[in-house]
């Protein structure tokens, strides 16, 4: 669980980017010795603390964790970003991450004009 975070406006962004450890599908021989495929994973919970912990949306990167897909097509797809068309609330995040080198996770607030 994040710690918790205020967003003042009626919007908001989460910005979001992993880096796999390994590409999607790779094969892995456990300690028992069998074989499984190795999928990176990434999914991120926003939850709205003032409405009694509901959860608003869970976000995952589209097309999942793939760096050799990414190469291949020639475009890296991160950053990906959520939009959110409701705010003035406290939100924390629940993150649930496997086999990510590491990732990074921002509540943007867009300026007012």
């Amino acid at each position: 669980m994040s710690d918790t975070f205020s967003v003042p406006t009626g919007y908001w962004e989460l910005w979001y980017t992993a880096d796999p450890l390994t590409t999607g599908g790779q094969d892995s021989v456990s300690a028992s010795g069998s074989n499984s495929a190795v999928f990176p994973y990434l999914s991120i919970q926003v939850i709205d603390k003032t409405n009694s912990g509901r959860v608003v949306e869970t976000v995952e990167p589209p097309g999942g964790l793939d760096k050799a897909m990414w190469a291949k097509s020639g475009v890296d797809p991160r950053p990906w970003k959520q939009k959110f068309y409701e705010g003035n609330k406290e939100y924390y995040f629940v993150i649930t991450a496997k086999y990510l080198k590491s990732y990074t996770i921002e509540a943007r607030i867009p300026n007012s004009s």
